[in-house]
């Protein structure tokens, strides 16, 4: 007898979006199950269930799984999106890598550039962006004066910004003639570092993303995506 998986689960590998949306549709009522409507996150299905959300039909087989890494430059939104309608990671994807379900996985503030995660892998996505899976983020910033030792101990024991409670990992003086340091995180709290760094008078500069867990930024110019390879993808799950 072939496996089921929960309904959850199963949107969420699809590529509809992450466990929030897809937990939401189930809670609305805009899932159905074999014409039959779905009221429990929990319920189980397998891939010979016809499945259907807002009266569209949805197969795991039917989505191509993608995963893109990006080099965001400045002057890009991290989201699907926008409003005021200003530019966005998407909008540098090729038509051939554009699949239902592509979102970028965790944040990179509009004035921030570097390494991003592209993909409809849901799974994937959740394991990226939630804390309690420790994934580093490593990020080169250029400061407009330099951190004390009384400095980078604060930030690592860590204390309250806007967003909540937050500290780095490590901190590491990279060029001290111009005030470069590589900071690492293994959370994504909104603009983090900046705030973190402004709680000590100091201005961040300039701030790139250089590393996500082992996948590192290395020679993919500004703007550039390249797909990702299947040791880089496994060294993520």
């Amino acid at each position: 007898m072939e496996q089921e998986i929960s309904v959850l689960k199963y949107l969420v590998s699809s590529g509809i979006g992450s466990r929030r949306v897809c937990a939401s549709l189930i809670m609305k009522g805009e899932v159905k199950a074999n014409g039959q409507l779905i009221t429990s996150l929990k319920h189980l299905i397998s891939n010979h269930d016809l499945l259907e959300v807002k009266g569209q039909q949805i197969s795991i087989e039917q989505t191509k799984k993608v995963h893109l890494i990006l080099n965001k430059p400045k002057g890009y939104l991290s989201s699907v999106s926008d409003d005021r309608n200003r530019p966005t990671v998407l909008d540098l994807v090729p038509e051939k890598y554009k699949v239902p379900g592509l979102v970028p996985a965790g944040r990179l503030d509009y004035l921030s550039s570097g390494l991003m995660i592209l993909t409809n892998d849901g799974d994937l996505v959740y394991r990226i962006t939630h804390p309690k899976f420790k994934i580093e983020k490593e990020y080169l910033v250029f400061l407009d004066k330099p951190l004390l030792e009384s400095d980078i101990q604060k930030l690592t024991r860590g204390y309250k910004i806007e967003s909540g409670f937050a500290r780095v990992l490590a901190v590491k003086t990279i060029n001290r003639s111009n005030n470069q340091y590589s900071i690492v995180l293994n959370e994504g709290k909104k603009r983090e570092i900046r705030l973190l760094i402004k709680g000590l008078g100091i201005h961040v500069k300039d701030l790139q993303r250089v590393r996500i867990g082992q996948i590192r930024l290395g020679r993919l110019a500004s703007m550039d995506i390249a797909p990702m390879t299947k040791l880089q993808i496994e060294s993520l799950r």
